[in-house]
């Protein structure tokens, strides 16, 4: 399967939707936000990952955070 910086993927197993950073030699470099809005970073093999059509999922989290951050109200 062929992936490209700023993918949406997830592993085949399941977990969070990442974003591809890049790639580190045959690894591909992925981060996601945790539930506390902290950046995580992990290398991943491509057969271990999929393509994710949930990609708008991000910017609905993004929003969410922002709204709770700023304390600007959100409705989806």
């Amino acid at each position: 399967m062929n992936f490209s910086d700023g993918d949406a993927v997830r592993l085949q197993t399941g977990g969070p939707v990442m974003t591809i950073q890049g790639a580190v030699g045959d690894l591909l470099l992925c981060s996601w936000m945790d539930e506390n809005g902290r950046v995580i970073r992990q290398t991943y093999s491509p057969r271990q990952l999929q393509h994710s059509d949930h990609s708008h999922l991000l910017a609905v989290r993004a929003l969410k955070r922002l709204a709770r951050k700023w304390s600007v109200r959100a409705t989806f």
